[in-house]
């Protein structure tokens, strides 16, 4: 309230929210070209939905393929096993019925060739076997929210690095930006937590490792526990799974 008052004290109506120049000299002096990221390889392995299966280029360049999947198990945060080694050939399928992710390596023979090719890594896709919740009456067609957003960048500096997709999110996907967004503190718990619980970082209870407190975030009121109630399947997913 105090907030609130100030900003009616200062401004008259309340915030107004600045234009600014993503490209202004203030800032892009400051900008570093950094090298391309290239990635060595290819994945041999495509997981859609609930199927894992080889890519078309590995089927046309590789004979004699064979994969091993292990899902991977979760247990807690701090936990996780691999289940049985499941062995696949070829242009058949992996189905997920166990877990969403999944570890993978993968043999075979190069074509016109009696070298041998290797390639391992993980898979990630969605179990048919996870039945949704029924949504209570009225709430059976409500929307299907993506929140975009990107923790090591600001706004206009994501508009600056990264134009080609600021446009595909702005003008092919209609995406909303959240122009008067700010973060309610310092680090990535300041800036997420208001958005995705209503309430500030000190508002809620303090469950980081280094609290020792054995609490976890399934206390705290995440929108994506409502957003289960209404039937919606929820997906937390990072660049690595082990």
């Amino acid at each position: 309230m105090r907030l609130e008052q100030t900003l009616k004290e200062d401004k008259g109506t309340g915030c107004q929210i600045p234009k600014l120049n993503p490209y202004s000299k203030e800032v892009t002096q400051f900008d570093v070209d950094m090298p391309k990221v290239i990635c060595s390889g290819e994945d041999w392995v495509k997981c859609y939905l609930s199927e894992c299966k080889l890519v078309p280029h590995i089927l046309e360049t590789t004979d004699y393929v064979v994969c091993t999947y292990n899902d991977i198990i979760y247990v807690n945060d701090n936990k996780y096993t691999f289940g049985p080694p499941v062995k696949v050939h070829a242009s058949d399928n992996y189905v997920l019925s166990k877990s969403d992710h999944v570890k993978i390596s993968c043999r075979g023979v190069q074509k016109n060739s009696t070298r041998a090719s290797k390639w391992k890594g993980y898979g990630v896709g969605y179990r048919e076997s996870v039945n949704p919740k029924t949504p209570p009456p009225g709430r059976e067609n409500t929307f299907n929210i993506l929140l975009f957003g990107f923790d090591s960048t600001s706004r206009n500096g994501f508009i600056r690095r990264m134009p080609k997709s600021y446009k595909v999110l702005t003008e092919e996907l209609g995406a909303t930006v959240l122009h008067g967004y700010n973060i309610l503190g310092d680090g990535t718990p300041a800036a997420l937590l208001p958005i995705l619980t209503g309430k500030t970082e000190l508002e809620l209870p303090d469950v980081r490792k280094k609290a020792k407190n054995n609490d976890n975030l399934e206390s705290i009121p995440f929108i994506f526990y409502k957003a289960a109630e209404d039937g919606v399947l929820r997906r937390y997913a990072l660049d690595r799974y082990v």
